[in-house]
């Protein structure tokens, strides 16, 4: 009985062993095979991300961030090409304006740090959005020509439409900026936004970096004898001033003051004892503009072209001779193409997208070669429409292949003035309004021409008319639509826009650049890139750009541009040419929950944004 039960025992610890055994067995066999899995998991992994990692390459790298600020905000925000003039929209802002108070407190002061691009002797285009009506409005603050401009006036005289009284254009800033104020600003008093640069004229205007560039660059015809900007040399150095100096421009204070403490100061600049004195000198000089041209003048409030882009954004700017419906319809052909953020996540994809990118941007500019003022052109409205409709953008994308083509593949081969100045202010308030604002005295201090008596640097604004006759560099023939007529306004690349969200009235974008002719591509580079690529602004406006024209046949690259993309596109047949940087833009671009972030190009130096 005994041996019976320890055999059972035995018996039991045996096959309790033995299923021990298999446990053990089927446990190292479930490890084995999880760190096989494991290990095979790990390994997918690694060669996908060594895939991506040999689709992104080197070569195909965007460069590492710039030193311009990105800064966010909680309330409202002032984007301009000179930080102190940022900080003085962001005041008036605090003070309890709206963005249209702030945007013309911040445009008076561009005018005088940036004055070799923009100034009251000159003009702008603008974009309003107010939230309340979810809806924009355009102000069209162009100059015009005189009564006494035709179209023959520079046949034979090619520089006299750059140079000297001719080449001054009947100016619309002063104008603009009150019919603003009085359409839809006024929170704060007239006086209040052009004190603070009056003053700052007065006493001391610190020389930014972007303005010493273009003073050293025009140095010798400041110092020469028959200069008119003779006010840019500094007594103590018998030189152009340079970045970090101080100089003082009285009589501009002077003249900003009387603005400011005038009822009406449309009345006084284009009518009162401002007009008649200013008259007095363009006759002294040579001038055509009269009094009359200067009674005559209007800045036009007038309905903005607009198109859909995604499910929710509304995207808007002004119509012709604004060249704001050329980056909108950029952006119209791309979004059909449903580019993405995944699109950028491999070399491959993004090449395919800058290429389409250049495709659209080539249509786009066929178009513009029929542009001028639809005062005088009516059926350039009607063209401005038809570009923008999701046909015509479904059309274009039918057109676009995997190779680029000939110039007359996409259209006219017209070719309009190239221009180099301008400055543009993007604003948004804490009530969801939001301002574009771009202005301009044409090239690198205007006309070279300056009134004495109120120091107000002109324009040379007749100089992006077209002339008959005279071929460009390229022996293109000038744009019909855009010659010179008595009234008219010329053909600009100043393209503000605003981006909204349908659904609830917030704004998502606001945008705009400087930079003469490029002003359209990198408009419409900086939107696609924050709309359709999710980066953020300052990603957006650092990021080497592309722009082609049409006519010359050249894909212009920016020198830091991946060269991994560049020889991409040379795949694709495009011409590609390296060219330095030639715009600045500035841009407020707003995330789902609310946080307001803005960014001042590093290209122009001395921006940065402010807000609160």
């Amino acid at each position: 009985m005994v041996l019976h039960q320890e055999q059972k025992y035995n018996t039991n610890v045996s096959s309790f062993k033995q299923r021990t055994f298999r446990a053990k067995h089927i446990i190292f066999l479930f490890i084995c095979a999880a760190v096989i899995i494991a290990l095979v998991i790990a390994l997918i992994v690694i060669l996908l991300n060594k895939e991506v990692v040999e689709e992104i390459t080197i070569e195909h790298r965007w460069p590492s961030p710039s030193n311009s600020l990105l800064l966010e905000f909680q309330k409202g925000a002032v984007a301009a090409d000179n930080g102190i003039c940022s900080e003085i929209g962001r005041d008036v802002l605090i003070k309890g304006g709206n963005a249209i108070d702030a945007a013309i407190a911040t445009t008076i002061c561009i005018g005088v740090f940036d004055a070799h691009s923009s100034g009251i002797g000159g003009g702008h285009f603008s974009t309003i959005y107010i939230k309340k009506d979810r809806r924009c409005f355009t102000v069209n603050a162009r100059q015009t020509a005189p009564k006494a401009a035709n179209e023959s006036m520079f046949v034979g005289d090619a520089e006299g439409s750059l140079f000297g009284s001719r080449s001054i254009a009947v100016p619309g800033e002063v104008y603009g900026l009150w019919l603003q104020y009085k359409q839809f600003g006024g929170k704060l008093p007239w006086r209040d936004l052009l004190m603070p640069t009056a003053n700052i004229c007065r006493y001391g205007i610190l020389i930014s970096d972007a303005l010493a560039v273009k003073l050293q660059e025009n140095e010798n015809y400041i110092l020469s004898p028959d200069s008119h900007l003779k006010i840019f040399i500094n007594p103590e150095t018998n030189g152009a001033y340079k970045a970090g100096e101080v100089m003082r421009r009285p009589e501009l204070a002077d003249a900003l003051e009387q603005l400011a403490n005038a009822a009406d100061p449309v009345q006084l600049f284009y009518n009162g004892t401002m007009a008649k004195d200013m008259v007095e000198e363009f006759k002294q000089m040579g001038g055509i503009i009269t009094e009359e041209d200067m009674r005559n003048y209007r800045a036009k409030l007038s309905q903005p072209l607009q198109i859909s882009i995604g499910e929710n954004l509304i995207a808007c700017g002004p119509p012709p001779p604004s060249s704001a419906a050329i980056p909108m319809a950029i952006m119209n052909i791309m979004d059909g193409f449903n580019v993405s953020p995944r699109d950028a996540e491999s070399s491959e994809s993004e090449a395919l997208v800058l290429h389409r990118f250049l495709e659209a941007m080539k249509f786009s500019y066929a178009a513009h070669s029929q542009f001028g003022d639809a005062d005088f052109v009516p059926e350039v409205l009607s063209l401005a429409k038809r570009i923008l409709t999701k046909q015509y953008a479904q059309d274009v994308r039918k057109k676009i292949t995997n190779r680029s083509h000939e110039s007359s593949y996409y259209g006219e081969l017209y070719t309009s003035r190239p221009n180099h100045g301008t400055a543009h202010i993007s604003v948004l308030d804490a009530e969801g309004n939001a301002v574009s604002l771009t202005t301009t005295i044409n090239t690198y201090f205007g006309s070279k021409v300056r009134s004495t008596k109120y120091d107000i640097i002109w324009n040379n604004d007749m100089d992006d008319f077209s002339t008959p006759g005279l071929t460009n560099f390229f022996e293109y023939p000038p744009l019909p639509n855009n010659f010179i007529k008595a009234g008219k306004r010329p053909l600009s690349s100043m393209s503000p826009l605003i981006f909204y969200d349908q659904t609830n009235g917030n704004v998502k974008l606001v945008v705009g650049a400087a930079g003469g002719s490029r002003i359209i591509s990198t408009t419409a580079w900086v939107a696609f890139r924050s709309v359709f690529l999710n980066e953020t602004i300052k990603e957006a406006v650092d990021r080497p750009r592309l722009h082609h024209q049409l006519s010359p046949n050249r894909a212009y690259y920016e020198t830091l541009f991946p060269q991994g993309f560049v020889d991409d596109l040379k795949n694709y047949g495009q011409n590609m040419v390296p060219t330095e940087p030639a715009t600045a833009a500035t841009g407020i671009l707003v995330s789902d929950n609310g946080v307001i972030s803005a960014n001042s190009d590093w290209r122009k130096g001395g921006g940065y944004p402010a807000g609160y």
